[in-house]
């Protein structure tokens, strides 16, 4: 690896690894062991992930059709009557 390059640690703290990308114009982040030598990479995708997944699953696509078939719908008003 170049002098001066980003890298993490496997015990590199979540924030401080969105600080590292944000502030850095990369993607990824090579994460090397206690010998220097790269044992992985963790890239801004595998971060989203992590907090999508914190957040919970979303509202499932079907679950508004399925609200809106639950709805009573209220007795309309013939014309003429």
């Amino acid at each position: 690896m170049t002098a001066g390059a980003v890298v993490a640690t496997p015990s590199t703290p979540y924030k401080d690894l969105v600080r590292l990308l944000v502030m850095r114009p990369v993607t990824g982040l090579p994460v090397v062991g206690r010998r220097g030598r790269v044992v992985g990479v963790v890239y801004e995708a595998d971060l989203l992930a992590k907090e999508e997944l914190q957040q919970g699953p979303g509202p499932h696509p079907r679950a508004r059709r399925h609200r809106r078939a639950l709805r009573v719908k209220r007795p309309g008003i013939a014309p003429g009557t």
